[in-house]
């Protein structure tokens, strides 16, 4: 599965718990938004890429992050023993700290009676996610809970000026730029020179925005889609 392209959803959860109701989820998720706008799953990461970059490469291409929380979350233990949650490298803990770092609109979805965590429950760095309302979806209910979830989406994704990335420039809008420049070279020059001015200018906005990007792995990205 292909990270989302702008404007998509993210689903968070732990598969040792809650792997069928994600799984439910993104169904219905990508039933109304289309597949390519729901990150669900790691697996769709490179081999030898740096997931944690992966991660945050995806996360900030989104708009929502739902923060899957089961009865087990805040408990859940890795093969030493150790609280996942402690672990710097832990992946849901990784998922959730970009995005509250980020500005995404993040959701805690509280599912099998789990209820939300205090800030004594968790990280630092996760202490935000204490302020989210939450939204609980049951397995009797899931119908009418899913379809709640679904109309607060609609209500973030099309709010006006909602930026997936506060801090940083429009990506997104480097690639639609490249992309209209291959446009205009494959129609070839039109009269008058119309489309050398406007390959021109599409261009000059897509290396300005390209430059204003701070992060390395975000600017290499976009000079790349410009070349």
């Amino acid at each position: 599965m292909t990270v989302a392209e702008g404007g998509g959803i993210f689903v968070s959860y732990r598969r040792q718990e809650t792997s069928h109701l994600a799984g439910r989820l993104y169904d219905r998720l990508a039933d109304r938004f289309g597949e390519s706008q729901v990150f669900i799953d790691v697996d769709a990461i490179e081999p030898g890429v740096d997931f944690a970059e992966e991660i945050f490469r995806a996360v900030a291409a989104c708009k929502v992050l739902l923060a899957i929380i089961g009865a087990a979350w805040l408990t859940a233990t890795d093969e030493r023993g150790g609280r996942r949650l402690d672990d710097p490298d832990d992946i849901v803990r990784l998922e959730i700290e970009a995005a509250l770092a980020r500005g995404v609109r993040v959701i805690p979805i509280l599912v099998e009676g789990a209820v939300m965590p205090t800030r004594q429950d968790l990280p630092e760095s996760l202490a935000g996610l204490t302020r989210r309302n939450a939204l609980v979806i049951r397995h009797e209910s899931f119908r009418y809970d899913a379809g709640r979830l679904v109309t607060a989406i609609e209500r973030v994704l099309a709010a006006p000026g909602t930026a997936a990335v506060s801090s940083a420039p429009d990506v997104h809008g480097v690639r639609s730029a490249g992309n209209a420049l291959g446009k205009v070279a494959q129609k070839g020059l039109g009269p008058a020179g119309n489309d050398i001015a406007r390959a021109a200018r599409l261009l000059a906005d897509a290396e300005r925005i390209a430059s204003s990007i701070t992060d390395e792995f975000s600017k290499a990205s976009a000079l790349s889609g410009v070349a």
